[in-house]
């Protein structure tokens, strides 16, 4: 096995469809974006902690971040699940789709595929936030294309087309979304001076002259490692599954950091991780600037709290074939994914999570 063998995210690009070129008209390579949306949730909902002058500085930064930021159109369609209704109290339930993608993996205009795809649920009393991977090679219905792997749908539709199948999936009305292009785990970790995780599987990985050192345990990763830990696969106990689960440790990491006091009482620190931040996000066409930030204070005190991230997997049963295709495919253990689905319905993921604490 060579060193790069098990980071591209292209090993079955024979069988990957891809989305037409950009039209002429957009000009020029389009900027790699893509960093989670949650991240800049966290980010503003430090704006309550400032007061006068620092205050107005932090509002200023972040406002010249959100402007920046990419936007997609998400588009309606017809018998979409409806929105989440506010409780009586007024709080309300919120649920996002984080897609990572490979964008320029084969050339600089090329879409690319999503390597990653997690919905966050973040309850209506924001005790925590639920980030929930769905495995790439999810057979499940794509809207107009019929069922193969889930992450062919943002190679045939992008932002839009990934939401759409996630809501057919579970049944589920997604607020908003934002795309992830791995490869900008280098710039923001280095931004904020690496982060810490929590890794369930020892391994080392030799990439372009960078040589990683993965023990099992707490570790701090940044960086050319930072993209290594997210992205490798073949050396993990269960591949893809692990990999998975160092997503969603490498996004725990960066958030916490993010938040630390490390980050937010340095304004230049601040100010080069929300220029970061912003060279690589794309949202959702419907959500502004003012939402964004009125969302980050809604969740101002979950910010604080210790603990705050659960991370868990949609469920398979195991692993088959594409009857048409032949390809690997991860099965759905249908009876728990119905479960899933309606504890984010009514908001009871804590209550899924209780009864089905290994996943």
């Amino acid at each position: 096995m060579s060193d790069n063998e098990g980071l591209s995210l292209m090993d079955d690009r024979e069988e990957e469809p891809r989305r037409a070129a950009a039209d002429a008209e957009g000009g020029g390579e389009r900027r790699r974006r893509g960093r989670p949306l949650l991240i800049l949730l966290v980010i503003a909902g430090v704006l309550v902690l400032a007061v006068g002058a620092v205050a107005a500085y932090y509002a200023a930064t972040l406002r010249g971040a959100t402007n920046n930021f990419a936007r997609e159109d998400i588009p309606n369609y017809p018998n979409r699940p409806p929105a989440t209704s506010p409780n009586p109290d007024g709080s309300v339930a919120r649920n996002y789709v984080l897609i990572g993608t490979d964008k320029g993996s084969v050339s600089p205009d090329d879409p690319g595929r999503s390597d990653a795809l997690l919905i966050a649920h973040i309850p209506a009393d924001r005790s925590k936030i639920y980030l929930i991977s769905i495995p790439r090679d999810l057979y499940a219905e794509i809207p107009g294309r019929g069922k193969e792997k889930i992450t062919h749908a943002y190679a045939y539709g992008g932002m839009g087309l990934s939401v759409q199948s996630v809501e057919k999936l579970f049944d589920l009305r997604i607020d908003h979304a934002a795309s992830i292009d791995f490869q900008s785990f280098k710039d923001l970790t280095t931004a904020l001076g690496g982060i810490e995780v929590q890794n369930a599987n020892a391994f080392q990985r030799s990439v372009g002259g960078v040589n990683c050192d993965f023990p099992e345990g707490k570790i701090t990763v940044q960086g050319d490692c930072a993209l290594v830990f997210a992205r490798e696969r073949k050396k993990l106990p269960d591949g893809a599954i692990s990999r998975d689960a160092n997503h969603r440790a490498v996004l725990q990491g960066i958030m916490k950091k993010t938040m630390s006091p490390e980050t937010l009482i340095n304004p230049g620190r601040f100010a080069l991780v929300v220029d970061t931040v912003s060279q690589y996000v794309t949202v959702d066409q419907g959500f502004t600037s003012d939402q964004i930030t009125q969302q980050a204070m809604d969740y101002r005190d979950l910010a604080g709290q210790n603990n705050s991230m659960v991370s868990l997997e949609a469920p398979i049963t195991g692993f088959g074939r594409d009857p048409r295709t032949n390809a690997s495919i991860a099965l759905p253990d249908e009876e728990k994914m119905a479960e899933l689905a309606q504890a984010l319905r009514d908001d009871k993921v804590d209550e899924y999570v209780s009864k089905y604490p290994e996943g």
